[in-house]
Order: structure tokens, then sequence, then C-alpha cells
């Protein structure tokens, strides 16, 4: 996980922390201070003051469940195996000797490369790197060699930007990091866009990242 990811967990984290405390606090206040119950309003009030407590409760317990995600996205190890012939591979895929899970399974511990998800272009105009989907969520481009995200990058007009390399389990891993707990966007990826142009789908990334974590 990058540093900016890193930062951005932890703003994402304390802004929680302080909001759900917040909440409880407000709610407890209203609670307390509220103690004219001849009044039809004080069960209004009241209302107001269990609602604040429980919506404080559970944006602290959503800490907890994108805890568990980040654990989970981030366990899986970065080894890299560097003589797995990934032409051959993608040959093969071509071909229609193997179909897209194997393809992806036989690449989990190959090299795969990203880039950061918005750079400036040759013109010094921002521009972002994902690509639309069409059910509204996005593809994150994942190339299987240097020469190839390279290739890419040079064909939409862009040389300046950040690039990543990890196995392909770790940055599938990483990128449905995004999809848990980074916003409301849906992140899934399109491998060697310009090239074979494989895709996973968002809804399908974790089931995928499931199945090569079993792959030893």
């Amino acid at each position: 996980m990058s540093e900016s990811s890193n930062s951005k967990y932890r703003r994402s984290v304390a802004l929680r922390v302080v909001g759900g405390i917040l909440l409880i606090a407000a709610g407890i206040s209203v609670l307390i201070f509220n103690t004219d119950k001849s009044d039809r309003l004080y069960l209004k009030v009241a209302g107001a003051g269990i609602l604040l407590i429980l919506y404080g409760a559970g944006l602290l317990m959503s800490l907890i469940t994108s805890y568990k995600q980040k654990i989970y996205a981030l366990s899986f190890d970065n080894v890299r195996d560097d003589t797995i012939d990934v032409s051959s591979i993608l040959e093969s895929y071509a071909s229609g000797e193997i179909d897209r899970d194997t393809l992806l399974k036989k690449l989990c511990r190959a090299a795969a490369f990203h880039t950061s998800e918005s750079g400036v272009d040759d013109n010094g105009n921002e521009m972002s790197f994902l690509l639309p989907a069409s059910d509204g969520s996005y593809y994150v481009p994942v190339f299987t060699s240097t020469e190839r995200l390279k290739g890419y990058m040079a064909s939409i007009g862009c040389s300046n930007y950040i690039s990543y390399v990890g196995n392909m389990r770790s940055v599938l891993a990483e990128i449905l990091l995004k999809t848990l707990d980074k916003d409301k966007r849906k992140f899934g990826i399109i491998l060697d866009p310009g090239y074979c142009e494989i895709t996973v789908e968002a809804d399908e990334l974790k089931k995928v990242v499931d199945e090569l974590s079993r792959i030893k």
C-alpha cells in the first residue's frame, strides 16, 4: 500500500473516530438535559438523542469492518517470481488453450505494474488514468510488463506518472482495498489495455482475490 493510501486511510479513521465520539456525546447530552417530561416534545428530543447515539456507534463499528478489510487486503505476500514466462501464458490465453481464470492463477505470482490514479499529460493538463466501466465503476489499468505500461502511457500522451510493482495477487488485493475502503467508487481491473484487455469487474474482484489467495 502506498504512503499516500496509508495517509488517506489514517485520515479516514481519524474522522470516523472523532465523528462517532461527537455524535455519541451529543446524543447523551440531549438525553441528560431533556428533563421536561411534561412536554410532548420530550419524546421527540429523546428520540433524536437516541438516534445520535446509534449513528455514532454505527460509525465507530464501521471501523471494525474497515480494519478487517484492510488486514484482509494487505495479507497477501508481495513476492514475485521473475522466472514466470508471462508471454507464453498470454499466448496460451489468446489461442484459447486456457481460460481467464486459469490465466490469472498462472499470473498470480508474476510481476504486475500499475500507475498512480492520475497525473499530468504531456501538455501539462491533469488527467485520470482510471477507465470508466459501463456499470459506473472504474477500471484500474494493470500491466504484465514495464514495456506495456510505458507503451500504453505514451499512447495516451502521458509521460509524467508514478508507477508501482507487485505480484498480480498483491496488486489485485490492493485494488480490492480501494473498492472496500477508500470511497464510494468501485474498482475493477483491465489487464494490459491496448493489448489483451482482460477485465475483472468491480463486483467480482473479491471473488478473484479469494481464489488467488488459495494458491501457494
